[in-house]
């Protein structure tokens, strides 16, 4: 029994992955950039736009790799993808080593949140139109 929660943990990244290349092919089929995708909690109470909006879309784009739409959509996703894509990459070497994944620090999680609500407010003051979705 106390084998089979190693392997279980060396798979965890690659599961992921794989659910992620699963939600990105739906994302694909589903076409977000020409059919109506339901306005998320946030703007359909406020009418601002949260650090998510337009993610759906650049997530699109750049599978279609369209560089400039998926910047245009959502720059923080864009700029958030390498970061992700190291964190994935710290995480199979702490799989493969057998170690349990580390949590995010408490910093990194403020700082991730405090990014989160500056790009918000950012995005939704009267002259950030570049920053939101089109």
């Amino acid at each position: 029994m106390t084998l089979a929660r190693p392997v279980e943990g060396r798979r965890s990244p690659f599961v992921a992955a794989a659910l992620t290349g699963a939600a990105l092919l739906a994302d694909v089929a589903f076409d977000p950039a020409h059919r109506h995708v339901p306005l998320c909690p946030f703007h359909a109470i406020t009418g601002g736009w949260c650090p998510l909006c337009g993610g759906l879309r650049a997530a699109d784009a750049l599978a279609h790799l369209q560089w400039r739409t998926a910047w245009q959509d959502n720059v923080l996703f864009v700029l958030a993808l390498p970061l992700i894509a190291l964190w994935w990459a710290q995480w199979v070497r702490q799989a493969r080593s057998g170690r349990p994944a580390r949590p995010l620090r408490r910093w990194a999680v403020v700082a991730i949140v405090l990014v989160g609500v500056a790009f918000t407010v950012v995005r939704n003051l009267p002259f950030a139109h570049a920053l939101r979705p089109l």
